[in-house]
């Protein structure tokens, strides 16, 4: 047997099994075709896209889907098969719901992820692993929205700065914020544009790239200012401060973090003064005025 035979077989069992389903069972299926082909979901994204509010009534409706045979499960995980993905993806298109279930799966792992910090993501990285192909495919649809691309871009700068930075390559992180860079641009987001401008200039920083990370932090730095954003501001500056520095400009760097410091401060963001501090005391080290690096040391 061939494998398009096999595979019209598989489609007429798939369409058998579906058409035994109660209707309920054939909208949530439907709905499956919006999660990611290579990703895994669970039952909260699940309840997310279905409109579901009963914790039992949707694990009812998913152990019925694998007793049919349309998802799998391995330890509270859900996928499917390919062929599976395809068909419930053009049923959910015949009906002309797919738009509606992409945002209710954009606004899921937004409000999952978006708000939090790059470091708690990182603190997060199994389950963020787990859910990656699916925020990726929540990213790469947010940023073709113009009204949910500032949103994008917050989850997106979120991840470059924590889980994306130890599971993916640089060349994949400059990709995709090239295209958040596009997308901010084309929806005329400033603070979409900066925080993206930041990210490509950290990116930068991390290949030995300094020219093109001073570039493109000098980018940033006015967007922010146009915002009125003090944090972006501090966290652009203090990142041209740590380009001089390795490029042994230590005035330029003391410069940077002097103005970095006070707003830092404006803003109470502990963790930002500490660094500016510490950077501070390597540029007086750096300089033989060891009385000054210790007061900063001491400070931070």
């Amino acid at each position: 047997m061939s494998d398009d035979d096999k595979n019209q077989n598989l489609e007429l069992c798939l369409s058998l099994s579906y058409d035994d389903l109660r209707d309920d069972l054939q909208r949530r299926f439907r709905l499956t075709g919006v999660f990611a082909l290579d990703g895994t979901f669970d039952r909260a994204a699940a309840m997310a896209v279905w409109g579901d509010e009963d914790e039992d009534d949707a694990d009812d409706a998913l152990n019925d889907l694998v007793r049919a045979g349309l998802l799998r499960v391995e330890l509270g995980r859900y996928d499917r098969h390919g062929l599976l993905y395809a068909y419930a993806r053009a049923l959910l298109r015949r009906e002309g719901k797919l738009d509606d279930a992409q945002r209710r799966h954009f606004e899921h792992y937004v409000e999952e992820y978006g708000s939090r910090e790059a470091l708690e993501l990182f603190d997060m990285r199994e389950r963020v692993k787990q859910d990656s192909a699916n925020m990726l495919a929540a990213i790469n649809a947010g940023l073709a929205v113009d009204d949910w691309v500032e949103r994008t871009i917050s989850l997106l700068v979120s991840l470059d700065g924590g889980y994306m930075q130890f599971e993916d390559s640089l060349q994949t992180r400059r990709d995709l914020l090239l295209s958040a860079l596009i997308a901010a641009e084309r929806s005329a987001s400033i603070a979409g544009q900066a925080s993206t401008l930041r990210a490509l200039g950290n990116v930068a920083q991390m290949e030995n790239e300094y020219g093109a990370a001073r570039a493109t932090y000098d980018r940033a730095l006015p967007l922010y200012e146009q915002i009125g954003s003090r944090l972006g501001q501090a966290n652009t500056l203090k990142a041209l401060g740590d380009v001089a520095l390795q490029e042994n400009e230590y005035g330029a760097a003391r410069g940077f973090y002097d103005r970095a410091l006070p707003l830092y401060e404006q803003v109470g963001a502990r963790l930002g003064q500490a660094n500016t501090l510490r950077a501070l005391g390597d540029v007086a080290r750096m300089e033989n005025e060891h009385g000054a690096a210790r007061g900063c040391y001491d400070r931070a």
